[in-house]
């Protein structure tokens, strides 16, 4: 370890280059330590070297974010005129910068202080706004562009645009008609499905019946990121899971006659030469056998998350969830999990907090963030008259009911 005045000098000069204006810097530290302090002294420091404050522009993403800065920025200017002393060497630099600042705007005519409006700290949508505003007659948009904050119908109306493309012979025919075969021809669900793209924030993943190389094939082929495989007891299933979602050499993924490729390489992306690196391999620990072979589990090269099947460890151990020996089964998962580097969850969202988290990080059935609603929600597969059971198979391959003898 290296001593404390050392680290000190390399932090330092990591400061200083974030804030030197011939470079393009990208700073990564983590929640307090001075990252915006950082954004002001690079905002002040060119302040002192343009002819206009609005050629300076500084983006965030949330009003309150975009107003701490702007409040931040004038505050120091306000400190540097009325020759208030800093402390701290962080607040020495941030006052000589502002001091620089206030003697361009002196001999600019700025008066930056009466007129704070000129500079321009925005959020995202506000830059968005104005730009669009600008936009020549020619351009046919019609009345002023203005963010709109329920854009769900847009997003329908652009996506039942696009399956019409189907029709039309262009670039997103192809995709078109392989989701359409993937659906059983049902375009209303593709429009769906196209609707709920721009907001979901989510990773496309599914959970597999089996690690079997056809249903993993044709999973990753459509382009899911992520597999859940479930019920696994032993390495050689964890390992399954691995090799038939994975490229050689880390798998033995077929190429699938390029299907892949030619759906999602766009935009200059290698799909074949880097999906291996973005596939997500989550192994889910149901029975008292995984419990026992956890650690070797989730030591296998390429799984990622190794999670609880809530409701099953339940029914195969016979031991109730509230039961402390239940518990004492998902610590042992938990323990061997972390001991392997990987990452530990639970299926139920509702253990996401509270005394049995245990730091959990993944979780199968947690709520939407968009506000998205499972079709059929209150009356769907797996429940009478309830919610719809994420853990229910899909439609046509529930279990058969029993025959009774005639």
């Amino acid at each position: 370890m290296g001593s404390p005045a050392i680290l000190f000098e390399s932090d330092e000069r990591q400061r200083r280059l974030a804030i030197d204006l011939t470079l393009s810097v990208s700073v990564q530290a983590p929640a307090g330590s001075g990252k915006t302090e950082l954004l002001i002294q690079r905002f002040l420091r060119l302040l002192a070297t343009v002819q206009k404050p609005e050629a300076i522009l500084a983006i965030t993403f949330t009003r309150k974010a975009a107003g701490e800065m702007l409040d931040r920025i004038l505050g120091a200017l306000r400190r540097a005129e009325l020759g208030q002393p800093a402390e701290r060497p962080h607040e020495r630099l941030t006052l000589e910068l502002a001091q620089a600042a206030l003697a361009r705007d002196r001999e600019q005519g700025w008066d930056l202080l009466s007129n704070p409006n000129r500079l321009r700290v925005q959020t995202i949508d506000s830059l968005c706004g104005s730009i669009a505003g600008q936009m020549p007659w020619l351009a046919r948009l019609g009345s002023m562009p203005r963010i709109e904050e329920h854009a769900t119908p847009l997003y329908q109306e652009a996506a039942r645009r696009t399956v019409q493309l189907v029709e039309q012979n262009t670039g997103y025919r192809e995709p078109l008609e392989t989701l359409l075969l993937h659906l059983d021809n049902n375009a209303g669900r593709v429009q769906q499905m196209i609707a709920a793209c721009p907001h979901v924030a989510a990773i496309p993943m599914t959970r597999m019946p089996d690690a079997l190389e056809v249903h993993v094939q044709h999973a990753t082929d459509i382009g899911v990121l992520g597999t859940i495989t479930a019920t696994v007891d032993d390495v050689e299933r964890a390992r399954d899971a691995v090799k038939w979602s994975r490229y050689p050499p880390m798998g033995r993924r077929s190429t699938g006659a390029g299907q892949a490729a030619s759906l999602w390489g766009i935009n200059g992306i290698d799909y074949h030469s880097t999906i291996n690196d973005n596939m997500l391999n989550v192994i889910m620990i149901e029975t008292p056998t995984g419990v026992a072979n956890a650690f070797d589990i989730a030591s296998v090269p390429g799984v990622d998350v190794v999670i609880i099947g809530n409701a099953d460890l339940a029914s195969f151990s016979g031991y109730p969830q509230g039961d402390d020996r239940y518990w004492q089964l998902v610590k042992k998962v938990h323990d061997d999990v972390i001991r392997a580097g990987k990452i530990f969850g639970q299926a139920s969202a509702a253990y996401a907090t509270g005394p049995h988290s245990y730091d959990g990080r993944f979780f199968q059935n947690g709520p939407s963030n968009d506000g998205w609603v499972p079709p059929n929600a209150g009356r769907g597969r797996g429940g009478r008259g309830g919610a719809v059971n994420p853990n229910a198979p899909p439609e046509g391959e529930e279990a058969a009911p029993a025959k009774k003898n005639p």
